[in-house]
């Protein structure tokens, strides 16, 4: 039999000295040597991006008025031919519009504030799940009705006088509080992500929306 041989080897570790320190503190010493010309370059930095994001705020805020404006002029003036016509407008936005949270938002708050108003609804893919929970989320909103499932909890809307629970949330007490609005009320329903939306609940909501 032959005899074994064992090897041991060893592995020893030594740190060598780091160079990017000595780098960083030459570095340090080259800029306190030119200080006077390393704060001229840090305002002439800060000047050159302070004048680009003035530019890009400009260029966003231009595209936001324009499209606001454009809907709000669409809600405000579109005339209803038909009672089962809807007036609709489709924005899509794509992945370049930052921050469609916001645009939203602020189309709404420009819808409520145009002359005559318009009230408005905002509903989510979410939403969609069946059509009673669409109805329900339209109309929660639109008579300012708390979102709690519990029936304790009421609110009284003034327009109507009595007390709407969000279980009572349905189109009929929505046509009846409709009835009590001045004449030339408009609502508008923005619906966000609708590419997200069942297609079959959402073409149901819209063809019982056509038929009120």
């Amino acid at each position: 039999m032959d005899s074994t041989v064992s090897v041991s080897k060893g592995c020893f570790v030594f740190k060598k000295p780091n160079k990017e320190k000595n780098n960083k503190r030459r570095s340090k010493k080259q800029l306190t040597t030119n200080q006077p010309e390393a704060e001229l370059w840090h305002t002439t930095y800060i000047d050159v991006w302070n004048n680009i994001k003035s530019k890009i705020d400009d260029l966003n805020g231009s595209i936001y008025s324009k499209f606001i404006s454009d809907t709000v002029n669409f809600m405000t003036k579109s005339n209803i031919t038909t009672n089962q016509s809807i007036p609709t407008a489709c924005l899509l936005t794509g992945v370049n519009l930052p921050d469609h949270e916001s645009l939203f938002g602020l189309l709404a708050t420009n819808l409520e504030k145009s002359k005559p108003p318009v009230i408005v609804a905002t509903l989510f893919s979410e939403h969609f799940s069946s059509v009673k929970n669409a109805v329900i989320s339209m109309v929660s909103q639109l008579l300012h009705t708390d979102d709690d499932e519990s029936d304790s909890d009421e609110e009284m809307d003034e327009s109507l006088n009595f007390v709407v629970k969000r279980s009572e949330c349905t189109i009929s007490n929505l046509i009846e509080w409709y009835s009590h609005q001045p004449n030339g009320t408009r609502i508008a329903v923005l619906v966000k992500d609708y590419e997200m939306c069942q297609q079959t609940v959402l073409q149901n909501f819209i063809l019982l929306l056509r038929f009120l």
